[in-house]
């Protein structure tokens, strides 16, 4: 008895193949470039789900002190729920633009062959992102010699599809040579997805599983005798799935301008903390009637502090208003920043009327220079030059 399974389900596993793939080379990309803007916007969705379901998440970076508060492994289920769940959302869109086809034919040849391509491309894809990410060290003689095999094995592959194609048994054939295919890349891009420091993703790894779905069960489709018809509501788990994404990769933040604020009622507090090293902790308090307040210790080892106090103009205020608004202060998620060990650290905390948000930062590694993080970094320190009096003790 010849095993077969609904052509509703083969279409729907084609669709999570070619999902996986994508979910898997986004993570391969954001874990292989830590410090990039894309990682950036997944860790930052991350800690989105991370709220969504109560699970506390705080910065790990603080201005208080120099260590780094590291989270226990259940602070990191939101970035797995984060890939699991916009894997199968795409899968379910796909299957429901798939699903408004009437040809039968039709869509058993785009499902297989959508699928087929994904299990044949990702790996130089993620071989491609591999060569091109900021490598500690040179790469192992195992990562050069993969190229080369890729490349053994597509030409001798692209040889017997000429050549069997239109033959009986080019179907089981094929299906070895996918299956061979699948185990040996998984095998070989079985790496560890770090999208948090010492936090090893699961999910990638299931997603390099799932990506042999779609090819492999196109082998055991069965062919109903009547075309099926179309589901007429095929469009609604499509909006769903549409509205799941949008919701967790490009939510409606709302950015509040301090140049539409009254600026006598903000206040703001940018403070440097200590590091490994000669590193000063000292505060800045900027006040929306111009005063200014600079607090540090004396020294190192003298807890006595120094207060400096002045005024600015109202051309200071508002040029450090566009600077926080340039910067998109309050759409920043310091919880999705990068961050070294023994670093100094760098915060700004802004209140005005209605709203208030507290950013920290590590000011040494932040990361891709034109990204967020590196214009916060940024931003601070402009904000120093433009407060500081020339004659004031500043240490930065």
């Amino acid at each position: 008895m010849k095993l077969t399974i609904s052509s509703r389900l083969c279409d729907f596993l084609a669709c999570l193949s070619m999902a996986a793939t994508c979910g898997f080379t986004v993570s391969s990309y954001a874990s292989q470039n830590y410090d990039s803007n894309l990682a950036y916007q997944v860790r930052k969705a991350s800690v989105r789900m991370d709220d969504f379901f109560h699970i506390r998440t705080p910065p790990m970076v603080s201005v208080d002190t120099m260590s780094r508060n590291v989270h226990s492994s259940p602070a990191y289920i939101g970035s797995e729920l984060l890939l699991f769940i916009s894997v199968v959302a795409v899968a379910f869109f796909l299957f429901s633009i798939l699903q408004m086809l009437n040809d039968q034919a039709l869509r058993r040849v785009i499902a297989r062959s959508a699928s087929t391509f994904a299990v044949i491309a990702f790996p130089p894809i993620c071989l491609a992102i591999t060569h091109f990410a900021p490598w500690d060290g040179p790469p192992s003689k195992w990562q050069v010699l993969l190229p080369y095999v890729f490349l053994a094995e597509l030409f001798p592959s692209a040889l017997l599809f000429v050549v069997l194609r239109k033959q009986n048994y080019w179907a089981p054939v094929s299906g070895i040579l996918l299956l061979l295919h699948c185990v040996f890349w998984s095998y070989a891009l079985w790496p560890e997805f770090r999208l948090f420091p010492f936090h090893i993703l699961l999910v990638p790894k299931l997603l390099l599983i799932a990506i042999v779905f779609g090819p492999v069960s196109s082998f055991f489709r069965d062919h109903p005798s009547q075309v099926q018809k179309r589901l007429s509501y095929s469009l609604i788990p499509a909006a769903v799935a549409a509205i799941a994404l949008v919701m967790m990769w490009a939510p409606f933040e709302r950015h509040f301008s301090l140049g539409s604020a009254d600026s006598t009622l903000v206040s703001i507090r940018l403070s440097r903390g200590p590091c490994f090293g000669p590193c000063q902790k000292y505060t800045l308090s900027l006040n929306g009637d111009g005063s200014l307040e600079y607090v540090r210790l004396r020294s190192l080892r003298n807890a006595a502090e120094i207060r400096h106090q002045s005024t600015l103009s109202p051309a200071q205020l508002h040029l450090i208003f566009q600077i926080l608004d340039d910067v998109q202060f309050f759409t920043l998620e310091d919880r999705a920043f990068s961050w070294c060990f023994d670093s100094p650290s760098v915060g700004i905390q802004v209140s005005a009327p209605g709203m208030s948000k507290n950013v920290v930062s590590d000011s040494s590694c932040y990361g891709d220079k034109s990204g967020l993080q590196a214009n916060f970094v940024q931003a601070a320190s402009r904000i120093e030059d433009i407060a500081k009096p020339q004659d004031w003790d500043f240490p930065r």
